[in-house]
């Protein structure tokens, strides 16, 4: 999801203020990604209870996992999520995994909605590969606008899924 070179980028060009801000908004997405992995499991395995077929996905992560999946220092991870908490946005004790909270889950949804939109932006509109639009939608969804999104989202016709095929999600905090 997140390589080292487009964290030195950043940390160069916008400095480690926003560094911070943009590791704690990877790790919500990641978090509220997972979430909605683990209820959609749950759904499934109503289905699939006989069979067992895929394994569940539970509910929050350990600051090790989370680690590895964004490719940051276990201490980023621990300062990024010691402000999350601080936000209301997760809640995390000591031994257990992190979980987002209602609120938390809302935010991380809409990030995740403002990447994948300027996804499409920077594919349809710029020509750019997917894996371009990808790293420069990174850098560039902090500083985008609800107003700024939605004209995106007005621009292409709702669009229900970004360049790469994964779901935009809907989101209460941008009126969609």
């Amino acid at each position: 999801m997140f390589d080292r070179g487009i964290s030195e980028e950043i940390n160069d060009i916008l400095g480690r203020e926003l560094q911070g801000k943009l590791n704690e908004t990877l790790l919500l997405i990641l978090l509220t990604t997972n979430y909605n992995a683990s209820i959609k499991s749950k759904e499934e395995k109503q289905e699939r209870f006989k069979k067992r077929q895929t394994p569940m996905v539970v509910e929050g992560l350990t600051t090790r996992v989370i680690s590895d999946e964004l490719s940051m220092p276990q201490s980023t991870v621990a300062t990024a999520v010691a402000r999350l908490v601080k936000r209301g946005y997760v809640t995390h004790s000591k031994g257990l995994p992190v979980k987002t909270t209602e609120i938390g889950r809302h935010n991380g949804n809409e990030k995740l909605r403002h990447h994948r939109l300027l996804e499409v932006l920077f594919t349809n509109s710029l020509g750019l590969e997917h894996d371009i639009a990808h790293d420069e939608s990174i850098k560039s969804m902090l500083l985008a606008s609800c107003d700024l999104i939605q004209a995106i989202d007005k621009q292409y016709n709702f669009p229900e899924s970004c360049p790469c095929g994964f779901n935009i999600p809907k989101s209460p905090l941008c009126d969609r």
